[in-house]
This record gives structure tokens, sequence and C-alpha cells, in this order.
């Protein structure tokens, strides 16, 4: 049975110590938490005399919502958010400044406590936080359960080292993020250029048409013409205590299929054949809400896997255009833009018809004239093995934060002054 009143990073280790020179507190010692409120006016532009008024789903995105009360509770950079209502109730923010929302909580450090310490000991309690909450429809943060926790605690000078590590990790999963941002703009940029203008330096002549104006020599069709077939997934309402696995919208990311987190199916396995994934098949996600309708991604290799009723698998006629040139064309936002115009609007969700889908105009070169559609495939390639290269650093950073949370904030990995030990 798991201890109560005690921080969740300790349940893994029942014999475990705490350091002979490290104080017992609650994190009611650490800080006391401030609850935000309501103003009475909110306004949609900022005055000389307002602040942010902070809400969670504004704090990625900047402010959007002031006002001008003096009398509600603010926040510096140095405070601790944690959100104290809904699905994301316990998670710990910071570096923001302005009047704290009325689903917000703010801890303000005690004397003798780190400011960046008590962050990361707030961060680490998440998962622990978002389980243990009260109340029914909007599950809410339990505060006093969390002001009861009882933590080991390091002096400030200690707290002040160990923080310092964990800072230099966060810098570290920031700086890969803002790499792998940065190279899938690169990728967009391309896509823009490769499908609107072909490779840099190789066309001089361009010609006007219907889509707009396309390297001279290119082709000119609709989608239908360049697939040999078309054909809708399985139901998943099917029994799910099979053995065979059912790819879902989910099982494709950056254009490519994947198989994880699936679920499985009972089938024959002659309907299993007529369904299995093959290297080359494009699936193209058929209906969803506006911004996941037309998701597309291929099948790299051969897989033992079907699909799900709401995808449609693309078999294309590989004497006209290379599958991944046409997985790459059909994620280009302007030809993304063309097929999102067959979507028909449902109460919840859009739904593309295959037969409209198979209407869309887009232009290739031929396979007969250049190996042009070869040397764009190769381009964007290389910028997809980068995207997933830094999405696995970033995972593997993230793996190496949660050991040093386990292990610095327990004290079983000291960091005196001038380095470990």
């Amino acid at each position: 049975m798991r201890p109560t009143g005690v921080h969740p990073l300790y349940y893994s280790a029942d014999k475990y110590q705490p350091p002979a020179d490290w104080d017992i507190r609650t994190v009611k010692d650490y800080a006391i938490p401030v609850k935000g409120k309501m103003p009475k006016t909110l306004l949609e532009e900022p005055t000389p005399n307002s602040l942010p008024y902070l809400l969670i789903d504004g704090l990625g995105e900047g402010e959007s919502l002031y006002t001008e009360e003096a009398n509600l509770p603010t926040i510096d950079v140095s405070d601790i958010v944690i959100v104290a209502d809904g699905s994301r109730s316990g998670l710990a923010i910071r570096g923001v400044r302005g009047v704290l929302g009325s689903t917000l909580l703010a801890y303000k450090a005690n004397e003798g406590y780190d400011p960046d310490y008590l962050f990361f000991i707030l961060e680490s309690l998440y998962p622990y936080n978002n389980t243990a909450t009260i109340g029914g429809a909007i599950p809410h943060l339990d505060k006093r359960l969390l002001a009861k926790l009882t933590l080991a605690t390091p002096k400030e000078d200690e707290q002040r080292r160990i923080a310092a590590v964990l800072k230099l990790a966060d810098n570290a999963i920031a700086k890969a993020k803002a790499e792998l941002e940065a190279t899938r703009e690169l990728k967009r940029s391309l896509m823009q250029t490769l499908f609107v203008s072909g490779m840099p330096g190789r066309h001089s002549g361009f010609v006007e048409t219907k889509i707009g104006y396309v390297p001279k020599g290119w082709r000119i069709k609709q989608l239908g013409e360049v697939l040999v077939s078309s054909q809708y997934g399985l139901s998943e309402s099917m029994s799910e205590s099979g053995c065979f696995p059912i790819l879902r919208m989910n099982n494709i990311d950056n254009g490519i299929v994947n198989a994880n987190d699936v679920k499985y199916i009972d089938l024959d396995d002659a309907t299993f054949e007529v369904f299995r994934l093959k290297a080359g098949d494009i699936l193209f996600n058929r209906t969803n809400s506006i911004e996941y309708v037309g998701r597309v991604g291929i099948v790299n290799e051969d897989m033992d896997a079907v699909f799900a009723s709401y995808l449609v698998r693309l078999t294309v006629d590989t004497s006209q255009i290379d599958p991944w040139f046409l997985n790459f064309s059909l994620n280009s936002m302007q030809v993304k833009n063309r097929y999102r115009r067959y979507a028909t609007p449902a109460v919840q969700q859009a739904n593309i018809n295959p037969r409209n889908l198979k209407k869309t105009l887009f232009t290739f070169p031929s396979l007969e004239d250049s190996n042009e559609q070869q040397e764009i495939i190769g381009v964007l390639r290389s910028v997809d093995d980068s995207i997933i290269s830094l999405s696995n650093k970033i995972i593997a950073l993230q793996q190496v934060k949660k050991s040093l949370l386990q292990n610095l904030l327990t004290g079983k990995i000291r960091i005196p002054e001038g380095g470990y030990q």
C-alpha cells in the first residue's frame, strides 16, 4: 500500500531513507497558495493601467484578456502557477506575470526555500496531483492533500544547486524543441517551394494553369488519375479482443504511418489479407474536426496491421508517380487546402468523400522526363530524418530529467559545493 502524506517520489523505494542532514517538511512549509479571482470587468485590449488576466488556455500563446482592477492577486515570473481546475489540474507553470486567473493557484516561496527548487518539487508532483483530484464533472486540485505531503528537504544552498542542474536539463529540452520547430518550419517552407517551383535553379520556364504557375513540362492531374484504387478501412466496433492490430488517425505522424499505441481486433485470415497494409500505401483520414481531416501518411514497409474505417487507403500507380512524392504533395498546404474545400461540415466533424478527394488537382514532374521526383523526395526525407532525430533527442532528454527529478529531489544523488559526489 502506498504511504499517505508522503511525496510520491518515495513510493518506488520502500527501504529508502533520506539524507540525515535533510529536514522533514510539508508542502505548506514551502509556500502558501494564493487562489486566483475573476475580475468584474475584462478588457480585450490592454490599457496604460491594465495587467494581463492569466488563464491556462492563454499562457502558451500570450495574454488575450486584461483587467484594470488593482485589488486582485498578482504573480511575478518567479512565482509558481498551478492549474487548480479542469483536466490539467496540478500542472505547474512559471515565467508569467499578471493577474491570477480564477482557475489557477500561485505558490510564492517562503523564506528559506529557493523558488526554482519549489517549482521542480511542484512539477514532480503533477502525476500525483492530477489523479488525486476532488469534484465530479470538473476535477479540482485537492489543495489540502497537497499541503500535507511531507518531503525531505535540503538546506537552501543545496536547493539552489539541485535547481541549477534541473534548469540545465530544462534548457537543453527547450533548445532541442526550438531546433525541432525550426526544422519543421524548414520542411513547410521547402514543401511550399518544391511543389510550386520545383528544384531550385532547375526551371527557367513556367506556365500558367488553373492552379497557378507551374514549371514547364510538369503534369497536372486529378488525384484519381494517379491511383490504382482506394479502399475504406474496417470498423473499430469489431471485437477488440483479437490479435490483429488496427491503425487509427493517431498512428499518422509527420506524414508517416507508425504502429505505436495500437488497438487490436478479431479478424479471419482472409479479411486480414484484404486489408493488410503494404509498403507504399497512403492512408488518408477522411473524417474528423477540420484541424485533423485530411491527415495523410505513407506506409514505409509492409505491416502486419489493418486500418480503421474512417481511413482510406490510396494505392498509387507507380508508373506515373512515386508514392513518397504523392505523400509529400498531399501533405503540402497548397494541395491540402484544395482537398479540404471538399470537406462537408457536420455537427461536430467534417467529412471528405473519397469521390470528391479524387478530384483534387496537383502537379508533378514526369518520371519519364527526369529524376526530379526523386530529388525532391531526397531533400524532404533528409529533413524528415532530422525531425525524427530531434524528436528522439527530446524524448531522451525528458527521460534524463525524469531520472534527475527522482534522484536529486530524494537525495539519492547529492550535489555538494563544487560538483557531484
